[in-house]
């Protein structure tokens, strides 16, 4: 490749990556952020996917939304509790699974409503700081 075609490359490379950045932050949107961690890099959010707390061939539709990465550790907390998130035959031992997938579920979301509960106390401390500054 010449110069000049290298050139010519780059700039179309650089063009191809602001277009799919913009487009990324359109459609996440200014404001988006993983629930779990708040991450809120848009263009990273576009990966985002749909956690099945109680595993998706138990309850397909029980989901919501997570960054790749904590969708990755929430798996991995299901496995260190034990619980086979594959199909069973078995009524009883999908019961058994879904309880216990079902409690991790709840841990986690507890852990998830401290952080948000907190990170409200904040930002609200910091609106009457700033009332009393100005």
């Amino acid at each position: 490749m010449t110069p000049e075609e290298r050139l010519a490359q780059d700039a179309i490379t650089k063009a191809q990556t602001t277009t799919r950045r913009a487009r990324r932050t359109r459609d996440a949107g200014t404001d988006a952020a993983c629930p779990r961690c708040g991450y809120r890099n848009p263009v990273g959010l576009v990966l985002t996917e749909q956690h099945h707390p109680v595993g998706q061939n138990h309850e397909p539709g029980l989901t919501f939304p997570v960054c790749r990465n904590c969708h990755a550790e929430l798996h991995e907390e299901l496995r260190a509790a034990g619980i086979d998130l594959r199909k069973d035959a078995s009524c009883r031992n999908t019961l058994v699974i879904v309880l216990r997938a079902l409690a991790v579920f709840l841990k986690e979301l507890a852990a998830m409503l401290l952080m948000w509960a907190q990170r409200v106390q904040d930002e609200l401390c910091d609106a009457a700081d700033q009332r009393v500054t100005a």
